[in-house]
């Protein structure tokens, strides 16, 4: 939407953010008839899933790369989608107990969203040779690897993950 239509335009809410968060905050919103904008910094380019657009998106100093006192880096990924792209599209669930002792119960938030998103461990066919070189490797170690659960249509996902770093489309 061009930029005039939406600053002359009343809402309910202002949501910053397309990522899982995001997103499920404006979905609940617009399910309780609520007018809602969600403002995103990253780009409406495609995900590639290229190694030189996910460095791309994350390192770019003062928005998507910062350093604490102690040198650690911290990255965020600016792209529509937000961090969950970084992020593999890893799907945990949220820490239930450590938001109950503040009288929040996530559990039917959690569950709504597990009913709206394909969630569930990556296939075999889609892990990528990077990966299976780590679960080999940590196996071989005697840790106990898994898959992580993933917010991904496993079905539209390329079958060539040799050049993929951030997963499907």
């Amino acid at each position: 939407m061009p930029i005039e239509d939406w600053k002359s335009t009343s809402y309910d809410a202002i949501v910053i953010g397309s990522g899982p968060g995001g997103a499920t905050v404006a979905a609940e919103l617009s399910r309780q008839g609520m007018k809602s904008l969600i403002l995103e910094m990253g780009s409406e380019a495609p995900i590639r899933g290229t190694i030189k657009q996910s460095v791309g998106m994350a390192l770019i100093p003062g928005r998507g790369l910062y350093f604490t006192p102690e040198l650690l880096a911290l990255v965020r990924y600016i792209c529509l989608g937000g961090s969950s792209v970084g992020a593999y599209a890893t799907a945990f669930e949220p820490n239930y107990e450590m938001f109950e002792k503040h009288g929040i119960d996530l559990k039917p938030g959690v569950e709504l969203a597990q009913q709206e998103l394909p969630m569930a461990p990556l296939a075999d066919k889609l892990i990528g040779p990077a990966a299976q070189r780590v679960m080999l490797s940590a196996r071989d170690l005697g840790y106990p690897w898994e898959k992580l659960p993933k917010m991904v249509h496993q079905d539209k996902c390329r079958l060539s993950c040799d050049k993929c770093t951030m997963g499907c489309p």
